[in-house]
């Protein structure tokens, strides 16, 4: 979670909510930071499940964050990042 909340936001400006009984069979969550802003799930998914951080992953959730701009932070946390950042 403090990657995720590191790539999406660096103001730290957001809200989130969670309900494990939205229905019979689903839970839901969300996020919003005022700013009308989309998330792709998969990429959510991505980081929750602690995989290394590409590129492609930052852009999709954030595409004004690098890999590179991460490193320390991810570093400081013990969050994997792809052996070469560029990538």
């Amino acid at each position: 979670m403090a990657m995720l909340e590191t790539v999406l936001n660096p103001t730290g400006e957001r809200y989130y909510s969670f309900g494990s009984s939205w229905s019979e069979t689903e839970e839901i969550a969300s996020m919003r930071n005022g700013s009308g802003d989309e998330f792709d799930i998969g990429a959510v998914q991505h980081v929750y499940a602690g995989r290394p951080l590409s590129q492609q992953v930052v852009s999709a959730l954030n595409a004004e964050v690098s890999v590179a701009e991460l490193a320390d932070a991810a570093s400081r946390i013990g969050y994997p990042l792809v052996a070469d950042p560029a990538t």
